[in-house]
């Protein structure tokens, strides 16, 4: 089961094992409208709602849809985790102090391994981690779209 949910600019598509969300996609809607969307499963609705009103700026409570929390374990995990809880919309953190945060001074490049292969970009908010200095970093969805999201949460890495 999957859905692919339409909010122009942006694309989110969730990707079902059983009852919990595996993977996420996240880009660029492009040419599609919302009326492309595919809707597959019970929390699609809830899912849209906070794409839409995530896309307009809007205040937004990330929806409770079950993630596959038992495919990542350890310290990607922790990192994870702890990234879902700690680091609120229009807030940012970085790669080494999220590594502290996790228990793990130094473990900056690790953290920028954990955040490259985040399965559920934009409800783990990998785009919220950013080099010490502020500045962008990467992000596996492209950083064009990682400085979108943060210019929708009102942060401006090039101001940190």
């Amino acid at each position: 089961m999957r859905d692919v949910l339409i909010q122009p600019p942006l694309r989110l598509e969730l990707d079902w094992c059983g009852s919990r969300v595996r993977h996420i996609d996240l880009g660029w809607a492009g040419a599609c409208k919302e009326e492309d969307s595919i809707r597959e499963s019970r929390f699609a609705g809830e899912t849209a709602r906070f794409l839409g009103a995530y896309v307009r700026g809007e205040p937004c409570i990330v929806p409770g849809i079950p993630l596959a929390w038992h495919r990542v374990r350890g310290f990607a995990g922790d990192v994870l985790s702890t990234l879902y809880h700690c680091v609120a919309r229009g807030e940012w953190i970085s790669y080494s102090g999220l590594a502290g945060l996790c228990g793990v001074p130094g473990g900056a490049r690790a953290v920028g391994g954990v955040m490259s292969r985040n399965p559920w970009p934009l409800l783990v908010p990998c785009h919220r981690v950013l080099r010490s200095n502020g500045q962008i970093g990467g992000f596996s969805s492209g950083v064009g779209l990682k400085r979108f999201l943060l210019s929708l949460e009102g942060v401006d890495p090039d101001k940190p």
